[in-house]
Parts: C-alpha cells; sequence; structure tokens
C-alpha cells in the first residue's frame, strides 16, 4: 500500500504546479472569475464523465482470457 499511496501522491502532487500555472495563465488571459467558472464547469465535468462511464457499473475486475499459446520464459 506504500507504494500505490506513494504513486497516487507523485501524481497529484506532481500536476498541482501545471494546474497554477494554466490557472494563472487564464485568469491573465480571460480574467480571474470567467476563468473561475471554467475550473467549476471542468471539474463538474469530469465527475459526469465517471458517472456515465461503464466503470460505475462494474463490480468485478475482468480478468484476460486464456490463450491457447505457451508461454515462454527466458
Amino acid at each position: 500500500m506504500g507504494r500505490m499511496n506513494a504513486a497516487v501522491r507523485w501524481v497529484v502532487w506532481g500536476t498541482l504546479p501545471l494546474g497554477g500555472v494554466l490557472g494563472g495563465a487564464l485568469g491573465t488571459l480571460i480574467g480571474v472569475r470567467p476563468a473561475l467558472w471554467l475550473a467549476f464547469i471542468g471539474s463538474w465535468a469530469a465527475g459526469w464523465f465517471v458517472f456515465f462511464s461503464p466503470l460505475r457499473r462494474m463490480r468485478d475486475v475482468p480478468q484476460p482470457e486464456p490463450t491457447s499459446e505457451p508461454v515462454v520464459t527466458s
């Protein structure tokens, strides 16, 4: 679990500077209030994307189908 936690933190904390730069650029170009509205709409769009995806209806992790080819290890 430690490696999984570290990987998730690396992704989340790694994107924070990118979001800060993008938010600052949008705030400068279109204004602070429209940039905040755009961020609000984007966060809702991400939630709706997951809500309507097949992920919500999955209950089990799909297993790969067995192949007829022999597995060769070196």
